[in-house]
């Protein structure tokens, strides 16, 4: 990608994008537009798929979810509530068959640059009530 001028709206992109936790486009729109009321939508989606072509940051997608855009640089997995849609970073678990994977790729000619792994179910904040409910009303066999 062509080099572009770091400008002061890029760089107030990246700044609120970095301080909220694996925002979508939108939600950092909205952050930006507290600040600065002039600046449009285009501008900041532009900046952020930028920044995320240059590796300040990685844009993810998820399952039913706009696609979002995340700033931990360590290796990690995430877990995507099917409840809440809440999003946790996790350390990568590990795979015993990863290296035969990617292996594999390899072999068939694919140059593998990284892996992503999203895990979907339920967190433990909106499993609780379940589980009580279920304790309270226990099924009779």
């Amino acid at each position: 990608m062509k080099s572009r001028r770091n400008t002061s709206q890029r760089a107030m992109v990246a700044e609120i994008a970095k301080s909220l936790y694996h925002p979508s486009a939108e939600e950092v729109y909205a952050e930006v537009k507290k600040r600065e009321k002039g600046i449009g939508r285009a501008t900041v989606f532009r900046n952020l798929n930028f920044l995320a072509d240059n590796g300040v940051f990685m844009k993810v997608c998820f399952r039913g979810e706009p696609a979002r855009f995340d700033t931990n640089h360590q290796k990690h997995d995430h877990f995507v509530c099917n409840i809440c849609r809440a999003i946790t970073d996790l350390p990568p678990l590990p795979q015993t068959d990863n290296d035969a994977e990617k292996d594999e790729l390899v072999r068939r000619g694919f140059k593998v640059e990284s892996k992503s792994v999203a895990y979907y179910g339920v967190c433990d904040k909106c499993d609780r009530p379940r589980l009580s409910e279920q304790n309270l009303n226990p099924v009779k066999i």
